[in-house]
């Protein structure tokens, strides 16, 4: 498994994931609801690099296409969580990552460009 690069991001929206669980609901509406596990699946990252320079975007798109595209998953550095007091509960150590879709890619200043990736949550 490879490691997302050690990049600070601009911005970053995680939304949690949820236990896999099955609803059954009877015909006079009451819901019986069986939990498959104690593993939260289905989190979600955002990142956004603003203004970093060429090298850097590089990395990131490099490290996409070497990572299989949307198919192989990694591991995240403390970078990527850098100024968030805890993210134990954001990063944990059983889960990896995988992208979610290639990343996006604004061009501004010359030398300068502006990343975003979505990623997954992939228990490991």
């Amino acid at each position: 498994m490879t490691t997302f690069p050690s990049v600070r991001p601009s911005s970053r929206v995680w939304t949690p994931g949820s236990r896999p669980q099955t609803v059954y609901q009877a015909l006079d509406g009451v819901e019986i609801r069986f939990v498959h596990g104690t593993r939260t699946v289905g989190q979600q990252l955002s990142l956004v690099f603003n203004n970093v320079t060429e090298v850097v975007g590089k990395s990131i798109t490099d490290h996409y296409a070497a990572n299989g595209t949307t198919y192989g998953t990694f591991a995240l550095p403390a970078e990527v969580f850098a100024g968030m007091a805890s993210y134990n509960y954001t990063n944990e150590a059983t889960n990896a990552w995988r992208y979610a879709g290639p990343p996006q890619v604004t061009y501004g200043p010359p030398g300068y460009q502006s990343v975003s990736v979505e990623l997954l949550g992939v228990t490991a």
